[in-house]
């Protein structure tokens, strides 16, 4: 089974993070915008392309946050979350939005948030976080 990388955006807009409606497994389900590295693409042209295709949103990429995989029976990836800001094109863009502390953002994939809000309100740091299986980790919580 090849490996898999898949990149997201955490993007903050005041003290909600932009997300978007996906079908997972046949169910709907909230995301960080983001998606799957394709053949000879580079994770920030990949993250650039995915962003903007599922929000409309044009971003500038800043410092990777987290960096984790996702090894299960069917599925082997590495999952890099980008933090992210939105370039003001002069065209008019609403982003989903979820506030990180509501009952709804446990729903949301990766389930990272709770990590996102801590690298959020701890000081900087040059290295990020490595949260081992993403979705194993979540779990344990």
């Amino acid at each position: 089974m090849a490996m898999r990388v898949h990149v997201h955006a955490a993007i903050w807009i005041e003290e909600e993070l932009v997300v978007h409606g996906k079908a997972v497994r046949g169910r709907e389900h909230l995301s960080l915008p983001g998606g799957r590295v394709q053949e000879r693409e580079t994770v920030h042209a990949a993250l650039r392309r995915e962003v903007t295709e599922e929000t409309g949103l044009e971003i500038e990429i800043g410092d990777l946050l987290l960096a984790g995989e996702v090894n299960g029976s069917s599925v082997h990836g590495l999952v890099l979350v980008f933090g992210a800001t939105f370039r003001d094109t002069g065209e008019y863009v609403e982003p989903q939005l979820i506030d990180p502390r509501s009952s709804a953002a446990e729903e949301v994939l990766p389930p990272v948030l709770d990590r996102l809000v801590a690298i959020r309100l701890a000081q900087p740091s040059d290295n990020p976080a490595w949260v081992g299986n993403v979705y194993e980790a979540s779990r344990h919580m």
